[in-house]
């Protein structure tokens, strides 16, 4: 969540983008991606289960699982693990 949010951050920062002007300079597919990454990396870490996340966005558990990997791999492995 953090590096996503360090990423909008820096973006924003950089070419001096408002939000709404961030989401058209990323294209919308994009940064609806970098949101709904960032929400499952939220809830992961809030500890709800797998199933649940995959069942409220309507994807699969492997793309949960996916995103988690990732993240614990960027984050150290160990931190932030459920």
């Amino acid at each position: 969540m953090g590096s996503i949010r360090a990423c909008i951050a820096i973006l924003s920062r950089r070419f001096m983008l408002s939000q709404r002007d961030l989401h058209v300079e990323l294209g919308p597919g994009l940064y609806e991606v970098l949101k709904r990454r960032g929400w499952i990396i939220r809830r992961r870490l809030e500890g709800m289960k797998v199933e649940e996340i995959a069942s409220a966005l309507r994807i699969c558990e492997e793309t949960v699982d996916r995103w988690w990997r990732v993240y614990r791999k960027h984050v150290g492995g160990s931190t932030g693990q459920v």
